[in-house]
């Protein structure tokens, strides 16, 4: 007898998503971009992070880092202190 065994599909690469904060209570003088993993089952914050007091270095820094990143723009649902989203 021949058995059929289900054959899953291989995990889709997690997408990976930047929330850049201004001033959080955490890091009141500062601009810290959080990185936030997403997968088919979760989604939440990664412990790498990226801190200036210039928003531009943020945005310089992950753009060096992460080519391929996009800007998206923001919703009203997002957190108050997010200043910009990055995919």
């Amino acid at each position: 007898r021949h058995r059929e065994r289900a054959v899953r599909p291989p995990a889709s690469p997690p997408l990976v998503m930047w929330k850049v904060y201004e001033h959080p209570k955490d890091c009141p003088a500062e601009y810290v971009a959080r990185k936030f993993v997403i997968t088919e089952d979760f989604y939440g914050p990664s412990n790498e992070s990226i801190s200036s007091r210039s928003l531009r270095d943020v945005r310089d820094l992950l753009r060096s880092l992460y080519r391929g990143l996009i800007q998206l723009q923001l919703s009203p649902d997002d957190e108050p202190h997010v200043v910009e989203i990055w995919l």
